[in-house]
């Protein structure tokens, strides 16, 4: 598997992250203004699903749906806490941090926040927090919708107010697949932080040295968008 088939799998399917797209947000510009997506649970549209097992299906059904339709503010409320503070501790790392401060990070958060700061100049991350981020990603990324197409949900393990199953494409290499996470935070959502601990360990052979490290990360960041970032998205946000 390569490096960027490596960030589509985890990161296309899982964290909805705008692969490939050079974004842009003008009316977002100049405004200072935190910008937060709906947590709250989705109104509830169906009945009550029979069991966990099946609430779980629906929840990552409806949440699939969202996605593929590109919708952020919908496809957050099936998000879990855990996933959002995640995207916070991103958007942070993206408004704030410079060369030393981002060096410091793993080689999956430098990832992360180069292809932030490649799709959002300063001025909208101003306004993004983490749910502003991760909804504003699945509205604008096109990618999103093609990896949710004709993907299935196999068997749910529940265990207390966690669970997991495998996501697999329809009709796909049965090697093409990864394991989803859920939590019960008043009812059933998705768990998608481990996606980028997942991501971490296929990339442990960048190199350790930071500069090098730098290099690798922007080529494969060039790779992914067809154009290589400057090396000064190290130093901050346009």
């Amino acid at each position: 598997m390569t490096r960027q088939e490596m960030i589509v799998r985890y990161l296309g399917p899982v964290l909805a992250v705008p692969l490939g797209l050079g974004l842009g947000f003008g009316s977002g510009c100049g405004k200072s203004k935190t910008t937060s997506a709906s947590t709250s649970p989705p109104a509830a549209s169906k009945p009550r699903p029979r069991s966990d097992a099946s609430a779980i299906q629906t929840v990552f059904a409806d949440f699939t749906d969202a996605v593929s339709n590109n919708d952020g503010q919908r496809a957050v409320q099936y998000v879990d806490a855990k996933t959002l503070r995640t995207y916070e501790e991103l958007a942070y790392l993206a408004r704030m941090a410079d060369r030393s401060a981002l060096l410091s990070q793993s080689t999956a958060r430098q990832v992360m926040v180069i292809l932030i700061r490649q799709s959002f100049d300063r001025f909208q991350l101003r306004a993004l927090d983490g749910a502003g981020l991760y909804a504003k990603m699945v509205d604008e990324d096109a990618f999103m919708a093609m990896a949710f197409e004709n993907v299935a949900l196999g068997p749910v393990t529940v265990e207390g107010d966690k669970a997991k199953a495998v996501v697999t494409k329809v009709d796909g290499d049965p090697a093409d697949k990864a394991e989803v996470e859920f939590v019960r935070e008043g009812v059933w959502k998705l768990d998608l932080s481990g996606a980028l601990r997942a991501l971490e360990a296929d990339l442990a052979d960048m190199p350790s040295e930071p500069d090098a490290r730098m290099e690798a990360v922007l080529d494969l960041v060039g790779d992914m968008l067809g154009t290589r970032p400057r090396a000064s998205l190290y130093d901050g946000p346009r």
